[in-house]
């Protein structure tokens, strides 16, 4: 059965197997009658009908072809009830076979919906007084009252039946249909909750582990014993291990409790007229202790001098950590290029690197703003895994869109996309 089905449609298809199967046997049971008391011409009836209807119908649902199932089911069950009925009448047979097209009436209400079902419903009518006309034709009494007063009954049956049906069909169906949105809307915030639990065991494992190890390190780092033995010179560049040591930290906390803050709807937005320059190159120099340790060369071009209108906060942020995670999976000796490019009503800042490039599960995990298992640096540097997901956060805040590339030949590059400051004045 197909998992895109709706309730009511399930409930039809079901409907219709069930009474394919039950046809089945009493079409079996019908021919060993007919057997029984010799009636051949009926013998064949069954089993052509058998052939043409129960037998194909359950092909058809086999193969997930609903509606044409439903329509040769009830096609070839209304064509049975005309024929056995013509050929008892002919035959001079009172067993009323035509009484068995009011059961028919009602499963084209139950099943078919449209013009589909007001055409079905309406022939079924004209087939069941037109055979029952031919009875009395037959019997000699086409005029007798008693035709009369069937044929009244009959009508009146049919548009009591009719919209009595249609009125509950109606009200069961948005009944379905209410209960599968409500159903759709606990499946959603199930989800929406085990990703929360989620979110939250990685923020324990980030403390747990990102955080406190590099704070042991800097704690072994500051042992008096080790730098009371040091040289000047080594001294020195302790000194600015445990620098680079404390800033991974401080990024790491910033993203931290910047992501927290989203996570719990306090973050704003205060937008503003930004200038790409002072922003880049301040970041550059941040970073600066950590590119001269791995040799790492960061050039940039391209409309640098180019003003967004974004949080500068925010923006800052944004190209800190994307700057940050290029570096840290640039090897030794390798370069980054940041490129401003100003297009029409959009600044595009490109940061492409010479590292590994980036997989395409980790993409759509930062696309999505996912929480994710923080990857180790060429130098064995360590992340908290928030950055580069909470970046997505912030550029939609800011109404701007983040593109993840595979550079050439290798490495990635992230674009990040924001509005120029024309575009802030016409929104203004």
């Amino acid at each position: 059965m197909s998992e895109s089905l709706s309730t009511y449609d399930t409930a039809k298809l079901q409907i219709i197997n069930r009474l394919a199967i039950l046809c089945t046997g009493l079409l079996i049971t019908l021919s060993v009658l007919n057997i029984i008391f010799g009636n051949y011409i009926g013998i064949v009836i069954d089993l052509v009908t058998l052939i043409l209807v129960p037998i194909p119908v359950l092909i058809l649902n086999n193969r997930k072809r609903y509606e044409q199932a439903m329509y040769v089911f009830l096609m070839g069950y209304h064509v049975l009830v005309v024929t056995g009925s013509y050929h008892a009448i002919w035959e001079g047979r009172a067993n009323e076979v035509e009484n068995f097209l009011f059961p028919g009436a009602i499963a084209i209400i139950i099943l078919l919906n449209g013009v589909g079902r007001h055409l079905s419903f309406l022939l079924n009518f004209v087939a069941l007084v037109s055979l029952n006309y031919l009875r009395f034709v037959f019997t000699g009494k086409s005029m007798a009252p008693e035709f009369y007063q069937l044929l009244a009954m009959i009508i009146v049956t049919y548009i009591g039946v009719y919209y009595f049906i249609v009125f509950f069909k109606n009200q069961l169906i948005a009944a379905l249909e209410k209960s599968e949105r409500l159903n759709n809307q606990l499946i959603n915030k199930e989800q929406a909750l085990l990703d929360s639990n989620k979110s939250k065991d990685r923020l324990f494992s980030i403390v747990a582990h990102d955080l406190r190890s590099p704070l042991a390190l800097v704690q072994g780092l500051l042992d008096p014993s080790i730098l009371n033995s040091l040289e000047k010179e080594k001294y020195m560049e302790y000194l600015s291990t445990i620098r680079a040591r404390i800033g991974i930290l401080q990024e790491t906390m910033t993203n931290l409790l910047s992501w927290a803050q989203s996570q719990l709807g306090s973050l704003k937005v205060n937008p503003g007229n930004v200038g790409l320059d002072a922003e880049i190159h301040s970041i550059i120099d941040l970073f600066a202790d950590m590119t001269k340790s791995k040799g790492i060369e960061i050039t940039r071009s391209g409309d640098i001098n180019s003003n967004v209108y974004a949080d500068k906060n925010h923006l800052n942020v944004i190209v800190r950590n994307i700057i940050h995670n290029a570096i840290k999976f640039t090897p030794s000796g390798g370069n980054i290029k940041v490129n401003v490019k100003a297009n029409g009503d959009s600044v595009c800042i490109a940061v492409a690197d010479s590292g590994s490039g980036i997989d395409d599960v980790t993409k759509r995990s930062i696309l999505q703003s996912k929480l994710m298992e923080s990857g180790t640096g060429t130098d064995g540097e360590r992340g908290s895994g928030v950055g580069l997901s909470f970046c997505q956060d912030l550029l939609i805040k800011n109404h701007g869109i983040l593109k993840i590339k595979d550079g050439e030949p290798k490495g990635a590059i992230f674009e990040i996309y924001l509005p120029q400051e024309k575009v802030a004045e016409e929104v203004g």
